[in-house]
């Protein structure tokens, strides 16, 4: 009872909180055979029975133990631990108590896990190392998920909170690195681009809308991002199917011009926003391959918000810089500017619940290629403009005196708070671009588009699958196949015909309820802005057209 006190007392409570509500007990598979770990879980158990708090113990899948886990076995491993506790009933207030085992490189997979849940639980680590090593960066034996606790991009959220174990007792305390995102001040005086200044969390995230053509605006953000990586980077491009069809990832991977890279396409939608759904051996490959090579992984996120959402995440785990170039003013104004990236939780095929498993992470830059907003459906316009709605009518209440009270930290609040309807009766080009998201002529280029896109990306991972049973070299497969179809038009490279194409991109992104804080009051304000911004965009190109 002492143990299980004692760990209690030295790990640090959630905020707000002086006490835990629960305790979860993560141990590996019954087959490790390890004594001391199964006593030690034991005692954890037992301890917490005769203390009176609701424990659970929770065992690692046989995959993720064995030694040399494939980067797959490692990430269903993590995923189906997460959710287990969720199962379990886990809360924001419950302590997971990682108990190791003889092989301390398994103890990397207490941070993954404590990271997922609500975007982050408590995490304890009882470890049998001999040595402090780096405590505050997590590694898998593969060494394809790096939680590192002092990227900048994570926001000083870390899980592990304590380790115990037979060394002496050590505080750790370092510093984050700076936050260095893109340099975009190579665009400063371009009448093309406006600049959205946004900052979350302290820092400043860099968001371009690039108004000019889509050729030029990929050609922009492919000098930035050479400024970046002056050493060259391996793009991962990641888009869903329709956004796929429409030639924007091929659009992007071949605008930006490196020696390798992929396109790494998934199913569309919130019923696929599911972890299965966005971790392949390929991807992982792609991003091992890059590690090892001059040419960091940089994975993009082209297409709606739940795109940028689950593979936000996916660079969450692995430590890769993180671009998000949205294709729906949902994912620009809601998904970016949040900067959670979160699945839900899937169980037998059923979705459970949303955007329970996830981490914060900023992207290095958010890029909005203007013609590609272009191609929203009508339901992610009347969607822009109800989450406008929402925010702005809520600020709509600053100047009354619960108002003021509630809202007193939104800088301009009372100034900006508006009916955002009444607003849209003077905007006269929305009806305008809703007439030609509908008319029938858009919709009949649109369908053949698409299912010329589909094709081509089925002849593609055709293509791909091929070359990867083949003993040959796979490090450039998708550019190998992209030049066979280099003078193919996307979607948006069509636009100066009679009509442009508009596309499903309905990868809407969500946000879940939340307790109302600071932050959260200062990121509602700026995404209203954001969406202004967006719509007033749109709206003047369909005036001209």
């Amino acid at each position: 009872m002492e143990f299980v006190q004692k760990i209690l007392d030295d790990t640090p409570k959630p905020k707000g909180r002086n006490a835990f509500s629960s305790i979860h007990v993560v141990g590996p598979h019954d087959s490790i055979k390890s004594e001391k770990a199964e006593a030690t879980i034991r005692a954890l158990y037992d301890g917490s029975n005769a203390l009176k708090k609701e424990v659970f113990v929770h065992r690692l899948n046989t995959a993720g133990c064995k030694k040399n886990a494939s980067p797959m076995e490692e990430y269903n491993t993590i995923f189906e631990a997460s959710s287990s506790l969720l199962m379990a009933k886990a809360d924001r207030a419950s302590l997971l108590v990682f108990v190791g085992w003889e092989d301390v490189s398994m103890d990397a997979y207490a941070a993954f896990i404590g990271m997922l849940p609500f975007r982050g639980v408590q995490v304890a680590v009882l470890s049998m190392r001999s040595e402090y090593g780096d405590l505050l960066q997590f590694t898998t034996p593969s060494g394809t998920f790096d939680m590192d606790g002092l990227t900048s991009a994570r926001m000083g959220k870390f899980s592990v909170h304590a380790v115990f174990g037979p060394l002496p007792t050590k505080r750790i305390s370092e510093k984050i690195r700076t936050w260095c995102p893109v340099d975009i001040s190579a665009e400063e005086g371009n009448a093309n681009v406006i600049h959205i200044p946004f900052k979350i969390g302290g820092l400043s995230l860099p968001m371009l809308t690039h108004n000019g053509s889509c050729e030029s605006a990929l050609d922009s953000l492919a000098n930035l991002l050479k400024e970046k990586y002056p050493k060259g980077f391996t793009p991962i491009i990641s888009c869903g199917e329709t956004c796929d069809a429409l030639g924007y990832g091929k659009d992007m991977l071949d605008a930006l011009g490196q020696e390798d890279g992929m396109i790494f396409n998934h199913k569309s939608g919130e019923t696929y926003k599911r972890y299965d759904n966005y971790g392949t051996d390929r991807l992982f490959e792609c991003i091992n391959r890059a590690r090892s090579s001059t040419s960091p992984p940089v994975i993009l996120a082209v297409g709606g918000g739940v795109n940028g959402n689950c593979i936000g995440l996916i660079a969450a785990m692995t430590n890769c810089d993180f671009i998000e170039v949205p294709t729906t003013p949902m994912h620009y104004n809601d998904a970016v500017t949040s900067a959670k990236k979160a699945v839900s939780l899937v169980v037998n095929d059923k979705i459970l619940s949303k955007n329970i498993l996830g981490a914060f992470y900023l992207p290095q830059l958010a890029f909005c290629v203007n013609e590609w907003l272009l191609t929203i459906s009508s339901a992610n316009a009347h969607a822009t403009v109800g989450e406008a709605t929402k925010t702005m009518n809520m600020l709509g209440m600053a100047n009354s005196v619960v108002g003021a009270t509630d809202f007193h930290n939104i800088l301009g609040a009372v100034e900006f708070a508006s009916d955002f309807t009444k607003i849209l009766e003077e905007v006269e080009g929305f009806d305008n671009l809703i007439a030609f998201i509908e008319s029938p002529a858009t919709l009949k280029k649109k369908e053949k588009i698409i299912a010329i896109g589909k094709k081509i990306a089925s002849l593609r991972e055709a293509s791909i699958k091929k070359q990867d049973s083949s003993p040959t070299g796979k490090k450039s497969l998708t550019f190998k196949f992209a030049s066979l179809f280099s003078s193919f038009p996307s979607m948006a490279s069509m636009a100066s015909l009679t009509t442009v194409e508009t596309s499903d991109s309905s990868e809407e992104s969500d946000e879940e309820g939340e307790e109302v804080s600071f932050s959260k009051l200062s990121i509602s304000y700026r995404r209203m802005n954001t969406i202004l911004i967006i719509l007033s965009i749109c709206l003047s190109i369909y005036i001209e057209h």
